[in-house]
């Protein structure tokens, strides 16, 4: 599949002067993220690799503009973000399968209604969820929560998987249901 990271836009940048995110906005990641999918030709209207927007928090970052020094840690995408930044996917790619890659505790993240907080993408993405339970390279016994969505597509369960003999060390490892690489209806 291809992945777009949450970066930096406009409504993360805590710096007057946009100093992270130079002005970048959600529209600007999603038309970034097609343009260079479609770039070499590989990926066509009848592809369906996933296209996933990770959701999640991101390191601290430190720039300098004007002879002075800024750091800041990057902060997750909202509901609202993500969602228009799918909408502009799907407006560019419309048979594009669409994924959001968080953890399960921020997929079963709910409102003060006690409506889920990422209710509007559930119908038009599928779901990676991280959910590593003791993370011992085991898949976990129990399933993962997924608030909104009926189930996950494709479940990372480990990020200390070891592959004897590999030389590499812990690496995260995944399953994946039969139809992860269907697009949604």
């Amino acid at each position: 599949g291809h992945y777009w990271f949450n970066g930096w836009i406009t409504t993360k940048d805590p710096t007057s002067t946009q100093v992270f995110a130079n002005g970048y906005t959600v529209s600007n990641s999603a038309s970034d993220f097609v343009t260079w999918l479609l770039a070499d030709g590989n990926y066509t209207s009848a592809s369906t690799d996933p296209l996933v927007l990770d959701v999640e928090n991101g390191r601290a970052w430190t720039t300098t503009s004007g002879g002075r020094k800024y750091t800041a840690s990057l902060r997750a995408w909202t509901p609202l973000e993500a969602a228009a930044f799918v909408q502009a996917v799907k407006a560019l790619l419309p048979h594009a399968n669409l994924y959001v890659y968080m953890s399960a505790n921020a997929a079963s993240k709910k409102a003060s209604d006690g409506s889920y907080l990422w209710a509007p993408l559930a119908t038009t993405t599928r779901l990676w969820v991280a959910s590593w339970g003791t993370n011992n390279g085991q898949v976990p016994d129990a399933l993962p929560r997924t608030g909104p969505w009926q189930t996950w597509s494709i479940w990372q369960y480990t990020s200390s998987l070891r592959i004897a003999g590999s030389r590499t060390g812990a690496i995260d490892a995944d399953l994946a249901k039969a139809d992860a690489w269907t697009p949604l209806g």
